[in-house]
């Protein structure tokens, strides 16, 4: 469903936009289960499962390396054609309701778009 090559086309963290440079040095690579994600000069590989009948749709993350390695991230996540959209909490946190970081609610907001 979600497997490929993605590149950051926009993203937010904590209510502010992420760089355009950062966006354009960052990509993410999902095979199976398994991601490895770029992020600026962060990067972060671990696993992934997703519930594809919850609306909107969730996916929790447990990284084995990374700033995060070895904490819970729950997340939302939709498909919008080339495009993944993915909005996480911060470790630990509540999973997030709508695609917003600008509530404080969300840690994390990132549009990927399909390379492959």
């Amino acid at each position: 469903m979600i497997e490929g090559h993605y590149i950051l086309i926009t993203g937010e963290e904590n209510g502010l936009t992420i760089p355009e440079e950062v966006c354009q040095a960052s990509n993410l690579l999902i095979e199976q289960d398994r991601h490895e994600v770029r992020v600026g000069d962060q990067t972060m590989i671990g696993s992934h499962t997703l519930d594809t009948d919850a609306s909107p749709m969730t996916i929790n993350v447990i990284d084995d390396q990374g700033p995060f390695a070895g904490e819970p991230l729950r997340g939302i996540f939709k498909l919008d054609g080339n495009q993944f959209i993915v909005c996480f909490s911060g470790p630990g946190g509540e999973r997030p309701t709508e695609f917003t970081t600008a509530d404080g609610q969300a840690l994390l907001l990132h549009t990927w778009e399909r390379q492959n």
